[in-house]
């Protein structure tokens, strides 16, 4: 319950959290938000939105106290983890382009977007839930060749 919670209302992050180190939150695609990556008691990963207008008023609250803590409403909840960064986005594939570009860690799993951006989002009728094109061509390159992407799934995996 925690986990859907979060995906639909977000999450603030409390003052005096230290993100240094932590997975970066990049806008993600397929129509999750831009969020931060947390991963709950058991193993279990949500993307909770952060920059969404709609957070702002979300009862749920990162803080450090000891650890780190989902709150709700300033009563601790679950104890919190957040992945590091991975290094292969500080690292630039053979050809010169930063491999955060070509995929990007989701979850436990990496993404890439193949293929070019929907055509829905040229016209503006694209779907009120998909992010995908606030993505390609802004944060990451719309055209991928398979040696990149070979050669960032390779990095991704000897990380």
């Amino acid at each position: 319950m925690l986990k859907l919670e979060l995906l639909c209302r977000g999450i603030r992050i409390g003052k005096g959290v230290n993100m240094e180190g932590c997975r970066r939150i990049l806008r993600t695609r397929g129509g999750l938000g831009s969020g931060l990556e947390i991963i709950l008691p058991e193993g279990l990963w949500v993307n909770a939105p952060v920059h969404e207008g709609f957070v702002g008023s979300s009862p749920y609250g990162l803080i450090e106290d000891g650890g780190l803590y989902i709150a709700r409403d300033g009563d601790r909840l679950a104890k919190a983890r957040i992945p590091k960064n991975p290094e292969f986005y500080e690292r630039e594939t053979s050809d010169g382009i930063k491999m955060n570009s070509i995929g990007i860690a989701q979850g436990g799993y990496l993404a890439f977007y193949l293929g070019p951006r929907c055509g829905y989002w040229n016209s503006g009728l694209n779907c009120r839930f998909c992010s995908s094109g606030l993505n390609v061509g802004k944060t990451e390159i719309e055209n991928k060749t398979l040696e990149q992407v070979l050669e960032v799934a390779e990095a991704a995996l000897n990380e």
